[in-house]
């Protein structure tokens, strides 16, 4: 069963959900963190010696001795990753999806494609992460990459990135089931919102836990019972779990909590 713990937004608690599913799991339980562009389980891990592998992308080369600078290239790219510009064609590697399309629209056959490093993933018997390039924009890629290297395993926790946008689709779409950790304020609502209604289009079923919860009624619970959504858990906002998440440190109390959450999700 794969479980992707989701978020509209950015702070709710998702890793800190996600670290502590995988405590809680059975003794086959994986983990895998695909919020590349901040990848922070490994904080409250003892996992090490990581091996590591580079992440490259295909992206075009052009043969300037046979391009006849016609444009054909650059009018097929949808992203600007090719431009012509006066009499030579550019290219803009950070831009490109390698889809290879230009390759086979060239009539001179002047472009080739050579690899393109993104990243790189860490990863052990029961763990692996993402970790994208300083300035790189591949974020869907270095997600799917690190999917495709996730072994089968009876449980897997996969953390997604924040949002609501494409890497976010990434992470969920190997999913059987959504967990989406929601904080009780109104930019909290407003996106947890949007992230229902995207899974609703994808078909993903998903259920709600509430983090941070102060009061007894929040509106993240009351919008749960307004729509007739499942709220598997709610943590409560407590001094305690802030510190351990300081420390690098999973909260032994709020385990046997995520014990019961993984029960009522399977």
């Amino acid at each position: 069963m794969i479980i992707t713990v989701a978020s509209g937004k950015g702070g709710t608690g998702k890793t800190f959900a996600s670290v502590h599913l995988y405590a809680a799991g059975c003794p086959d339980t994986f983990l895998a963190d695909c919020d590349v562009e901040e990848p922070n389980a490994l904080l409250f891990l003892q996992e090490h010696d990581l091996q590591r592998r580079d992440v490259y992308r295909q992206v075009p080369v052009i043969d300037h001795q046979r391009c006849r600078t016609c444009g054909t290239c650059s009018s097929f790219c949808s992203f600007g990753s090719i431009a012509l510009l006066g009499d030579q064609v550019k290219t803009f590697p950070d831009l490109c999806r390698s889809c290879g399309g230009c390759t086979l629209v060239c009539p001179e056959k002047a472009i080739t494609e050579k690899p393109y490093e993104v990243g790189y993933i860490e990863f052990s018997e029961k763990f692996i992460q993402g970790v994208l390039k300083v300035g790189s924009v591949s974020v869907v890629h270095m997600i799917r990459e690190v999917i495709s290297h996730i072994p089968d395993h009876e449980l897997i926790i996969i953390d997604g990135p924040p949002g609501v946008n494409c890497p976010a689709m990434a992470a969920v779409a190997p999913a059987d089931h959504v967990l989406l950790v929601g904080e009780p304020t109104p930019f909290g609502l407003h996106d947890i919102t949007r992230m229902a209604e995207a899974l609703e289009e994808l078909g993903k079923p998903f259920s709600v836990l509430v983090n941070k919860v102060k009061t007894t009624d929040d509106i993240i619970s009351r919008w749960c019972r307004d729509h007739g959504y499942r709220n598997v858990g709610t943590i409560h906002d407590d001094y305690r779990i802030r510190q351990s998440c300081v420390n690098g440190e999973l909260s032994e109390a709020h385990i046997p909590v995520f014990k019961q959450i993984l029960k009522e999700l399977i």
